[in-house]
């Protein structure tokens, strides 16, 4: 033999010291991972986000524009015509609530 041979504890020592490196290397590309996954995540929510509040903007310019051309075309007055269209979506929405709700 070349040299003396280490003993069980220093061997042991020395698998439990590279066990507890890798630990350490594993949690750090770990929270690295979650960092990244997050930063991706928020840039998806915020552009759902403003894609939603511009879809929406777009929805009550269609409603405007139903309302108006329901007056423009029939003899019922421009309030009349927001009351028709706003309890027309009202009772939709209470409908779709309400159906929601039984489901669940």
């Amino acid at each position: 033999m070349n040299g003396p041979e280490p003993n069980i504890t220093a061997t042991v020592g020395g698998v439990m010291s590279d066990a507890k490196d890798l630990l350490i290397s594993e949690f750090a590309l770990a929270k690295l991972e979650f960092q990244r996954e997050f930063l991706r995540l928020k840039a998806v929510a915020i552009t759902i986000a403003v894609g939603s509040g511009i879809a929406l903007l777009g929805l009550i310019a269609l409603v405007f524009m139903v309302v108006h051309l329901l007056a423009a075309f029939t003899i019922v007055p421009l309030w009349g015509c927001f009351g028709i269209v706003g309890g027309v979506l009202a009772i939709t929405g209470a409908l779709m609530l309400f159906s929601g709700r039984g489901r669940g």
